[in-house]
């Protein structure tokens, strides 16, 4: 077992500790834990749409590492990161998009059978996300990061009664399309993931004005230090280091 989120931040298994992986720490382990404390720590919302299953649980928590690792390139100078740290996680990020891209193939060579309570659609989802940053820009995650807060929750009534699968694709989509501008429908039709055209139509242009606001320009900034939810603006959370051999 690699790692855990705690309520006071988060578990490593003995498994990410760097004499296991060749010296390196893990850290991805660390910035995905730490990624389900900022979204499951900052929005009620947010644990409406996605829990209990991994589909978005696990994606957002994914997404929020590779964000991590891409902001810490972008300002490793003012960070005042050393050279080798910044081998360590080139190294360490490297093969975690390897194995990212790997599970996307996989659910392709599955048969895309999508199932928000499978892992595997997760990753599916979680490569999607890292080339849509590669391609169009990290900084547009500020804006998606918004369409989960707590305030824009009085825009919707999908979710009273109850959210199902292809409402959580759809959602998802939806946020994406708003934040980058784009219509990325059709990769995931392509990928079978479920989309309510209604539903869609509906919320997108909302998710688009709420997120507006959002300045992508200059430095975009680690996203927990600036999307607020619950009256608050979420610091990262302490990290609790424990050995352990158990199941975390």
């Amino acid at each position: 077992v690699y790692g855990a989120t705690t309520p006071n931040g988060i578990k490593l298994g003995d498994s990410a500790f760097p004499g296991l992986n060749n010296g390196h720490p893990r850290w991805e382990v660390m910035a995905h834990e730490n990624g389900h404390n900022f979204f499951g720590g900052t929005s009620a919302f947010y644990i409406t749409l996605a829990t209990p299953y991994p589909f978005l649980q696990e994606s957002l928590a994914v997404l929020s590492a590779f964000y991590t690792y891409h902001n810490i390139l972008d300002k490793k100078q003012s960070f005042g990161i050393e050279s080798n740290t910044i081998s360590s996680l080139n190294h360490v990020f490297t093969n975690e998009r390897n194995y990212q891209q790997i599970q996307f193939n996989q659910y392709i060579s599955q048969g895309k059978n999508f199932d928000i309570n499978n892992v595997l659609t997760s990753q599916a989802l979680d490569y999607k996300m890292i080339v849509y940053g590669e391609t169009y820009g990290w900084q547009n995650y500020k804006k998606f990061v918004k369409a989960f807060e707590n305030g824009i929750t009085s825009q919707f009534t999908f979710q009273n009664d109850g959210v199902s699968a292809i409402e959580q694709s759809t959602y998802v989509i939806a946020a994406l399309g708003a934040a980058f501008n784009q219509d990325f429908r059709t990769d995931f039709r392509n990928l079978n993931f479920p989309i309510d055209e209604i539903l869609y139509a509906e919320i997108y242009p909302k998710i688009r004005n709420y997120i507006s606001s959002v300045d992508t320009t200059g430095d975009p900034g680690p996203p927990w230090t600036e999307v607020q939810g619950n009256g608050r603006t979420l610091s990262s959370p302490a990290v609790v280091i424990t050995p352990t051999n158990n199941n975390l």
